[in-house]
């Protein structure tokens, strides 16, 4: 029986004329389509995600991309939507179907289970560059089906936009060298490597990747580039991007971001594998099996050690296991006494299978799989991956015995003090002009904090209601504030503009702009009914959301 309901589900998905319309749902979900990167060569590989935010009871799909057959070669796809909230991959699809630059794919849940909410992966594509040039891969159409047997249908067109280079296949200027008996890879490009290098970069980036001759392994890297050459190009050349094939380290060009100096000849990064056996029986049982890898950046023979703001960024590889959740994928900062520390603005990117941050120190770091669970979480679907990737970061905490108490109001003084610990800027030596702050407060340092920075502007009679409900309208003007303060690309200025809410009328002068923005860079979207209810008080749950999609951005 449950054999014939899942071919039947299937085909009901691929004809989509099996099921109702349900168009509730569809109000409701949005879909991305995201390559695991934007520069590539001939050659090489490149895998995109679709992924939906909103999901409602999601039994099965049927996802439509389409390419250019002139520069892609359609390799495979496969499910990424897990068996229910718990990120289990379980159940059925069909070989994909590929006519012409078409390329669907379906699935399935198996038996009569409900379906998965929240913001969700859905599928995943994988496709071969050919040739060289400008080319695209759209997410044309995608198809839901939902476990009460009703479906929708989104038209959504997103584009992942290519730039393929002529090259070895990796997507960047290759360097070759030989492991020496330690286990060290060492590389250093001369200053003709670097001139071929250059004519290699492509929208802002020079992407060097480096590669054992022989194809043996190594445990340690350190690669030194010139960079005077660079310097004269920083019009063109924004960022330098490392492949040590141990790691991917991100420097930027540009001498005003605080790396280098327009009189910087060279730089030399190193990266080395620890042996986990000289660390504490704890610091070994939280990150399993990880790699634990040691940085360091020299300028001109100089270490380089504090790096709060300047935006270096790293990737570290992270390979799922079957039923962790990638919001649960973590950084961990080792120090040389074994004590470790979250950082809190680390993502895993499902698509490279790598957790991407930006630390604030070089050193030691592991990726791992935090082990945090709410009792609590019923029925909040559309936010559990939010919170216990929040509670995973050391940004939201439970409440005790367990529970997150998600219905639970949240405070103006709470959630800034969530924010600004998400977005790593709390300034300990900032103060505050509001009369409601009493010195010495847990909240004091961020509240301070995003004063100074202009996030938060408080209240006409000089108080910033630290103990006041925050309102759904005033968080999306926050987040706002904070984006700009990072000067961060959340996607608001691409695309066309989603439907107003049906009460946008009801939104403060002061918050429209923000409300609009948030909603067009889909951080909101507001209540199944299509309301925003700007003026209405937030949940910890709301904001959890909403913080967890903020720090997926930036």
């Amino acid at each position: 029986m449950t054999k014939k309901w899942t071919l039947f589900c299937l085909a009901a998905i691929l004809s989509f004329s099996g099921f109702p319309q349900s168009s509730a749902n569809a109000a409701a979900s949005v879909f991305r389509i995201n390559a695991d990167r934007s520069e590539i060569s001939a050659g090489d590989t490149v895998r995109l995600t679709v992924s939906g935010t909103g999901l409602s009871d999601v039994y099965g799909y049927e996802a439509v991309v389409t390419y250019d057959t002139d520069k892609f070669t359609f390799l495979s796809a496969k499910n990424a939507l897990p068996k229910g909230n718990s990120d289990e991959l379980s159940g059925y699809s069909i070989s994909p179907v590929v006519s012409g630059n078409k390329v669907t794919f379906a699935y399935t849940k198996i038996g009569r289970i409900s379906g998965v909410s929240g913001d969700k992966p859905i599928a995943i594509f994988d496709f071969q560059a050919k040739k060289a040039g400008d080319a695209a891969i759209t997410l044309s159409s995608v198809k839901l089906v939902h476990s009460d047997v009703m479906a929708d249908k989104f038209t959504p067109a997103q584009h992942s936009n290519f730039s393929i280079q002529p090259g070895d296949g990796n997507g960047g200027f290759p360097m070759y060298g030989k492991t020496n008996a330690e286990g060290t890879l060492k590389i250093e490009l001369q200053s003709g490597d670097m001139e071929q290098a250059i004519q290699t970069a492509a929208n802002g980036k020079l992407r060097i990747v480096v590669r054992e001759e022989n194809g043996l392994p190594f445990r340690n890297a350190e690669i030194t580039l010139p960079v005077d050459r660079v310097l004269k190009e920083s019009a063109r050349i924004h960022e330098i991007l490392i492949d040590t094939g141990l790691a991917v380290v991100t420097i930027p060009v540009d001498p005003a971001r605080g790396v280098l100096t327009a009189g910087s000849r060279k730089i030399t990064l190193a990266v080395n594998t620890l042996d986990p056996a000289a660390l504490p029986a704890s610091v070994r049982n939280l990150i399993s099996s990880s790699a634990i890898l040691n940085f360091k950046l020299s300028v001109d023979g100089v270490p380089l050690d504090g790096l709060q703001g300047r935006p270096i960024s790293v990737e570290i590889p992270y390979r799922l296991k079957s039923g962790e959740a990638p919001g649960r994928v973590v950084a961990y900062f080792i120090d040389i006494d074994g004590h470790t520390e979250v950082v809190k603005n680390a993502r895993y990117s499902l698509s490279s299978e790598t957790v991407i941050f930006k630390p604030g120190r070089f050193g030691s770091y592991a990726a791992a799989l935090a082990k945090v669970s709410f009792k609590d979480l019923s029925g909040f679907a559309w936010a559990q991956e939010s919170v216990e990737a929040l509670a995973a970061r050391d940004i939201a905490a439970g409440t005790g015995n367990g529970s997150f108490q998600p219905k639970r109001l949240i405070t103006r003084a709470e959630f800034i003090r969530m924010l600004m610990g998400a977005v790593d800027l709390i300034d300990d030596d900032a103060t505050s002009t509001f009369r409601d702050i009493k010195s010495g407060a847990w909240y004091e340092s961020a509240i301070a904090s995003a004063q100074k920075l202009g996030i938060v502007k408080g209240k006409t009679d000089g108080t910033f209601g630290v103990n006041d409900p925050i309102t759904r309208q005033d968080m999306a003007v926050i987040i706002f504030q904070t984006a700009e303060a990072l000067k961060a690309d959340l996607g608001i200025g691409t695309g066309t503009a989603p439907a107003s809410f049906s009460d946008q009328s009801a939104v403060s002068a002061y918050a429209l702009q923000a409300v609009k923005s948030m909603q067009k860079g889909e951080l909101i979207q507001g209540m199944a009914d299509g309301k925003y209810e700007p003026k209405a008080q937030a949940n910890r749950a709301q904001a959890a959301v909403i913080l967890y999609r903020l720090i997926q951005r930036i």
